[in-house]
């Protein structure tokens, strides 16, 4: 796996990745835990790889503690407090201050819109992919209930968001393109997972009462069935 080889290269990354087992365990969620951290550092080693970033180990530490603020407190605060355990703990591993700051500042910013370092786009792009396509519409369904929410709430939360995620689209020519295959012939990943909330939308409202069922005729329609 790619982690391990560069891991083997800075062993500063093992120490974050130990680091980051640690603190998501305390979070202890069923969605942003270590294994989707995991799931979203391989896809930013992918796109920096792809991209050629000049310090892969900025974007691979970020994808690692993108998340881990959910060891401090609500998830709301989790991208303040994700770059507040970076600012603490990653010196003491081996990063300088640049780096630290580098990272630190696209762990804020990777639930936001605006991103303002390529390891920040590296790191929205691997962390908006994970919401693309049937694994997406899977990763909703955690927060839902990870949340405790109901589909109709899960409906209002996720349908503005996805009409929000692609219209701004992606930063980088790699995640464009694995958003793409991430789709079907007629939407990308992105489009896909949008139109499985426009459909359970329509459906609420048509009157259905069943959510599974709902589940399954949307993703039928939209060919993720």
């Amino acid at each position: 796996m790619n982690l391990d080889r560069h891991m083997r290269r800075d062993p500063r990354l093992q120490r974050v990745n130990t680091l980051a087992r640690i603190l998501y365990a305390k979070g202890d969620l069923p969605l942003h835990n270590y294994e989707h951290a995991l799931w979203d550092t391989k896809m930013a080693i992918q796109i920096a790889e792809r991209e050629s970033h000049p310090n892969i180990s900025l974007p691979i530490a970020s994808a690692l503690m993108h998340d881990s603020g959910v060891s401090r407190g609500p998830y709301q605060f989790h991208a303040k407090n994700g770059a507040y355990n970076v600012n603490k703990y990653l010196p003491a591993l081996g990063f300088s201050p640049l780096e630290t700051e580098e990272i630190a500042q696209a762990v804020f910013e990777h639930n936001g819109w605006d991103h303002n370092s390529d390891t920040a786009k590296i790191l929205y792009d691997a962390d908006t992919l994970n919401k693309a396509g049937a694994h997406g519409i899977g990763q909703c369904q955690l927060v839902g209930i990870e949340r405790n929410l109901s589909l109709e709430e899960m409906t209002t939360r996720f349908l503005p968001l996805f009409e929000k995620l692609v219209a701004k689209g992606l930063y980088t020519k790699t995640a464009r393109e694995i958003n793409q295959m991430k789709g079907t012939i007629q939407y990308t990943g992105l489009e896909v997972t949008l139109q499985f909330w426009k459909r359970i939308d329509a459906l609420i409202k048509f009157g259905h009462a069943d959510d599974h069922h709902m589940i399954y005729t949307a993703q039928h329609d939209i060919g993720v069935a």
